[in-house]
């Protein structure tokens, strides 16, 4: 079978008829040919030919064995007018595709608002991606890993309009050679535009504004994605909004800046209440961000990341501290005006080689954090101000490198950090008392080294880690005018064996893990003023069982449960008071914490995608057997935190489930989530031992929804109520709060928004406050640009109020607002 040039065809089906029967049929091979065996009594037969493309041929011959040789023309077919439009979500395997333009509205401007409406992913208030309860594990940009952990530049920088769709790339394998190593992580991808792929875009803006002072915001981000190369830089400035340490946030890493020191001496400015933050605080913010990622070979890339953030905020606010006493409860009643300033650089680079055989890689980074914080503060109508000095810097390289070798795989995984801290510092000024002066600094030093082998028979992988670790830790304070001091060193020497055993099934329909890590610690401490040291040897057996069953295609069932044990660190072995507010002292025990915990977690989750159904939901268990028992010492005048010998046991439970359905004729999205709480632990409070119960539960229902091109309209909820119950007190308040956004487009191109904060606080038992903000604004948007104008905070609502349990204790805060602020916006992308 040929067409009229020569060329064979293949795929050609060729029926023999007779008398309108059907006889036999074959389809053309590579090279042309067919053969098709029949009986018939006919004399005559009908032979056919026809392929998509080509006109169809018939042929009359006799019934006798014969070669029947057919060349078809080609055939041109007017089709009709169709419109092709892309499936709002659409599954392969385990990769989950989200058309981003079914989902989003004519005022998604950022990715970060159009995948707030996602069905199944959550985006966090401080960035944070979740999908299906899950944290993700990877953030990529055309399949690259440009940004790690810091993916928030991307997510408030990209516009969603140079997006395509995004993907949940679930049971995320992110080494190539370990592909076959069943994974329970989740990774997002972006898949940018055409418009945003082959040439550079950028997305910039300017606001001005006033309110109690003079508002302005400047942001520019210019970027490039190619095959190969892919490049991101933004700049930012302003003081309308606090951004420059949240879009820094590593979600990866988190602790990754988190020193001995911060953890001593805390910060005197960072209270925190629940509500947006630029509702409360003044912010002058600057965030510089500069990323490239080359790709050098197929599987080699080089990147580096540099960053900057400037974060400078004040605000005001009152707390009342209510510590439970066996006779009368001690009040502490205290006005601040915090004042902080935070300088953080940040340098990352990295060489990777992520290819199906073999992986390799290296990652440099390097961070700094240079606070200064003021904290005048007023108490019985005496002012008197705080001050705080924090200087910490923190240099890691990570490397890791996996091969295999015949039937074994090899893993080596080094990991290298030194964190210093050469200068903290808190300084008390009052006037009834001599000023009081704490100095502190420190050091650490890291090293984790792993060399790992596993072998695979089967469906069975067994490994067996080895880890030698090292860990050193020296803090020195000195408290004036007491002279009180402390020079102490730590060091740790971690050995331990970790056999792991596994099971898969051949499609991952269930796994299972079984790991029995054993371990040796030699903990030495050592204090310089005394000229003493000691070590003891700590061995530990820590078994774990995992089990992940795909339960059916659309539902997955996940249990883990393991036996965990946790040393104190340095800071158990300052035996000399140290001062980190004006009320406040810490005193290290002398004796290391010795922590053992049983953990339970189960997780459900079901999802019919097609459709737009996701349900998850997840339990967790913590049983912690502890050998230091949490002390206070409370009076009129100062709180003394310590910790004592004393076994106690302490539990947990949580539980949360949510559920969330998207209608794609009307574009909205609905969630509910559910989750309840329960704590019991033990607690030293003034020479009473107390055995405190603490519980919540809460509901928070979402909406988002465009029931027509002119419409749009959004709804966050949030219902709770927390229970403390002691020997003492049964206390219990509840919380409410409402976000209500309404846009209307009655016009092309022009949108009025409106939108209210209703928040409800219940203060002590039968005291309420409620608290409304209000907020309304006007755009009109023109190809790449949009000009719009928002009033925030209409009625000048100035105050807002909470109540929250700790420990036994209970905290009533009132925290000055915002007043009224008009800002006018220009936004330009191209």
């Amino acid at each position: 079978m040929r067409d009229t040039i020569g060329t064979a065809l293949e795929g050609v089906i060729v029926r023999v008829n007779a008398d309108k029967a059907t006889l036999g049929f074959a389809r053309t091979s590579e090279n042309g040919t067919y053969k098709i065996t029949l009986k018939s009594d006919a004399k005559q037969l009908i032979i056919t030919a026809e392929a998509i493309g080509y006109e169809k041929t018939k042929r009359e011959i006799k019934n006798v064995s014969q070669e029947c040789n057919f060349n078809l023309k080609e055939k041109t077919t007017d089709l009709k007018e169709v419109v092709v439009k892309a499936p709002a979500i659409y599954q392969r395997g385990d990769t989950l595709s989200y058309n981003l333009a079914s989902y989003i509205g004519k005022n998604d401007y950022t990715l970060k608002d159009a995948m707030k409406k996602l069905p199944g992913i959550e985006v966090g208030d401080k960035g944070s991606i979740k999908y299906l309860g899950k944290e993700i594990s990877n953030f990529y940009i055309n399949g690259m890993d440009l940004l790690g952990g810091r993916y928030n530049i991307a997510t408030t920088n990209i516009p969603a309009s140079f997006v395509n769709s995004v993907q949940v790339l679930s049971n995320h394998q992110a080494v190539k050679a370990n592909k076959d190593v069943f994974s329970d992580n989740v990774a997002i991808n972006v898949n940018m535009s055409n418009k945003a792929k082959f040439k550079p875009v950028g997305s910039y803006g300017v606001s001005l504004g006033a309110g109690k002072h003079t508002l302005y915001e400047i942001n520019g981000a210019g970027m490039l994605f190619k095959s190969n190369f892919q490049m991101l830089a933004s700049l930012k400035a302003g003081n309308i909004n606090q951004f420059a340490l949240t879009d820094g946030t590593n979600h990866f890493d988190n602790k990754e800046t988190l020193s001995t020191l911060s953890n001593l001496l805390e910060n005197i400015s960072a209270s925190t209440p629940p509500i947006e933050v630029d509702r409360y605080a003044s912010p002058t913010d600057r965030l510089l961000s500069f990323n490239i990622l080359r790709k050098i070979r197929k599987d080699v890339t080089l990147k580096g990341n540099i960053g900057y953030s400037y974060a400078k905020s004040q605000y005001d606010y009152s707390l009342t501290r209510s510590y439970a006493d066996a006779d009368n409860n001690v009040i502490i009643a205290q006005e601040y005006s915090p004042l902080s300033t935070i300088h953080r650089p940040s340098i990352q680079l990295e060489y990777k080689d992520n290819s199906e055989k073999t992986y390799l890689s290296n990652t440099l980074s390097s961070t700094g954090s240079f606070l200064t914080s003021e904290l005048p503060t007023k108490e019985n109508g005496s002012l008197f101000n705080q001050k705080q000095t924090m200087r910490e810097f923190y240099v890691n390289n990570k490397f890791s490198t996996l091969w295999h070798h015949k039937d074994l795989c090899w893993a080596v995984t080094s990991i290298m950090s030194y964190q210093g801290s050469p200068m903290g510092k808190i300084t008390l000024n009052k006037e009834t008392t001599d000023n009081v002066v704490q100095n502190a600094n420190g050091r650490s030093f890291r090293t984790e080294n792993t060399l790992s082998m596993s072998k695979k028979h089967l469906y069975s992988r067994i490994y067996l880690p080895i880890l030698l670790n090292y860990y050193m830790d020296k803090v020195q304070t000195s408290l004036h005018p007491t002279d009180e001091s402390n020079d102490v060193n730590m060091q740790n020497l971690r050995m331990a064996l970790v056999p792991q055993y596994e099971y898969s099934h051949p499609q991952y329909k269930y796994v299972f893990r079984l790991e029995i890590p054993m371990r040796i610690d030699y903990i030495i401490h050592k204090d310089n003023l005394e000229s003493a040291s000691s070590g003891s040897w700590y061995y530990s057996v820590c078994p774990s069982v995992y089990c992940n069953y795909k339960v059916t295609s659309r539902s997955v069932l996940r249990t883990n449960i393991f036996y965990a044990r946790t040393f104190g660190d340095i800071l158990d072995f300052l035996k000399t008071p140290v001062r980190f507010n004006d009320t406040s002292l810490k005193v290290g025990s002398g004796i290391l914490a010795d922590n053992k915990s049983l953990n339970a977690s189960l997780h459900y989750d079901y999802k019919i995608p097609l459709k737009m159904w996701f349900f998850n939901a997840d339990f967790l268990y913590n049983q912690e057997k502890n050998n230091l028992l949490m002390s206070q010492d409370a009076s009129s005048t100062l709180i003394t935190m310590s910790k004592i010998y004393a076994p106690n046991t302490g539990r947990s439970f949580m539980g949360q489930v949510g559920v969330t359905k998207f209608i794609e004729p009307i574009k909205t999205k609905i969630s509910l989530n559910g989750g309840y709480q329960w704590k019991r632990q033990t607690t030293l409070q003034n020479d009473n031992q107390q055995k405190y119960t603490w519980k919540s539960w809460a509901f928070s229902p979402y909406l988002t929804s465009q029931p027509c091109k002119y419409v749009e309209l959004a709804y966050n909820g949030m219902f709770a109520k927390t229970y403390l119950s002691t020997k003492y007190q049964n206390n219990s308040y509840l919380s409410q709060q409402h976000k209500v956004s309404l846009k209307l487009m009655p016009f092309d191109g022009f949108t009025f928004d409106t939108s209210a904060d209703i928040v409800k606080n219940e203060l002590t038992k039968d005291v309420s406050k409620t608290m409304s903000l209000f907020d309304m604004g006007l755009s009109y948007r023109k190809k790449a640009m949009k000009i719009s104008f928002d009033i925030r905070n209409i009625l000048n609502q100035r105050q807002y109020a909470y109540t929250i349990y700790n420990s036994v204790n209970t905290f009533t805060y009132n925290y000055l607002l915002r007043g009224r602020e008009c800002v006018c916006t220009v936004k330009l992308t191209m």
